[in-house]
């Protein structure tokens, strides 16, 4: 096995171009033969975290993180420089070279679409409603302004008929808008109640969280007299 050089490593990593998997996937060999496979995963999955190698990290920190995933100090400064410098020559350049190897599914996974949930299917009916009244209330105004107009051509000719029966037209079209305005704001107060639920959900429950860990601390009978941060370094 020829001997690892990291200088030359970092040459010919960063020679290939976005398009090359390929010689990528080959290039991670001598990676693998000098680090093992585990470091060199992502830091979530256990892989090497560089920002522990930072240059004002101090050398407990590179140390910790060096024996972390099993690798001598100085093999774990030599990745972390790899990593570095690949990523200097492009955002994704080292996680061009763990997809390489890795597979596409292993680094970056397709997130699952979450299921919506009864409250986002509510919504998604009260906006379709609301375009449905919308549309509606739009069809009742164009007829409105020709029944107004017919109106004021009535009156204009004295034909008494014509205007007792444009003005019949009138009052009921105009009935028609106003129950629409109203069902409108009905369903925009339906709505508005409901998508503050939604936001408001997380903050119950993080409330939720925080009593049951008062109760279990037995801090609730005196929270009162507590600051939250007193709470909080109780806790």
């Amino acid at each position: 096995m020829a001997t690892f050089n990291t200088d030359t490593q970092i040459k010919s990593m960063l020679e290939l171009t976005d398009n090359q998997d390929a010689a990528k996937a080959e290039l991670m060999v001598p990676m693998i033969e000098e680090f093992g496979e585990a470091p060199l995963l992502p830091t979530k999955e256990g892989g090497i975290n560089g920002s522990a190698f930072r240059e004002d990290a101090k050398t407990e920190t590179r140390q910790a993180e060096a024996n972390k995933v099993g690798l001598t100090l100085d093999k774990a400064e030599a990745l972390a420089r790899i990593i570095r410098e690949l990523n200097a020559s492009r955002p994704s350049g080292w996680q061009d070279y763990q997809i390489a190897h890795f597979g596409l599914e292993r680094i970056k996974p397709k997130k699952e679409p979450k299921a919506p949930t009864a409250e986002d299917l509510e919504i998604a009916a009260i906006i379709a409603d609301r375009k449905l009244i919308a549309e509606d209330k739009a069809k009742v105004g164009a007829a409105l302004k020709i029944a107004k107009a017919e109106l004021t051509l009535a009156k204009a000719q004295g034909d008494k008929d014509a205007e007792s029966a444009a003005q019949t037209e009138v009052v009921a079209l105009e009935q028609d808008r106003d129950l629409h305005k109203a069902d409108l704001a009905e369903k925009k107060s339906e709505l508005d109640e409901l998508r503050g639920g939604k936001k408001s959900a997380p903050l119950h429950d993080a409330a939720q969280a925080l009593l049951t860990r008062l109760n279990k601390s037995k801090l609730l009978d005196n929270v009162g007299s507590m600051t939250l941060n007193e709470i909080i370094a109780a806790l």
